[in-house]
């Protein structure tokens, strides 16, 4: 079996999850070894960083589309959630920030291809749904960039 074989022929987002949450647990094996008093942070973005993969995995299988949002809502927050202890661990330079960098941004744009799907799938539900009361806008999107990673750096 080779590696493509381990996250499936689904949507692309699938796969990226899946190879995120492994590299978060390279990391989680490097770190360790050169920082232990931290962690209970690399617990913390090992937990997050795996569970995106996993909540991704499973609204493939929803029961529904309301399901599928809501599986997909609480892959976002581990996302976030693994995007905020990736960054921690970057400005306290445990690691070069170019070591960091890439997968800061694969976290970063992994939330974003979520919140996407979620907002393209709930305006498909919205638009079945007439009598539905209309959600709330919560104003401009954040807008975040992050450095481009050292092309030699790359670890995780």
């Amino acid at each position: 079996m080779s590696d493509d074989d381990d996250f499936g022929d689904g949507p692309e987002i699938v796969g990226r999850t899946f190879l995120f949450g492994n590299r978060v647990i390279m990391l989680f094996r490097h770190l360790y070894t050169i920082e232990p008093a931290l962690v209970s942070i690399y617990d913390q973005l090992l937990r997050a960083g795996t569970a995106v993969g996993a909540l991704v995995e499973e609204a493939q299988s929803a029961e529904s589309d309301k399901d599928f949002v809501h599986k997909l809502a609480v892959g976002l927050k581990e996302a976030k959630e693994s995007h905020y202890w990736l960054r921690q661990l970057r400005k306290a330079e445990v690691l070069k920030r170019a070591q960091l960098n890439p997968l800061v941004q694969e976290a970063l744009e992994i939330k974003l291809v979520l919140g996407a799907i979620i907002a393209s799938k709930k305006g498909k539900r919205k638009g079945q749904q007439h009598d539905q009361k209309p959600e709330q806008d919560e104003g401009p999107a954040e807008e975040e960039t992050e450095e481009p990673p050292a092309p030699d750096d790359k670890l995780f």
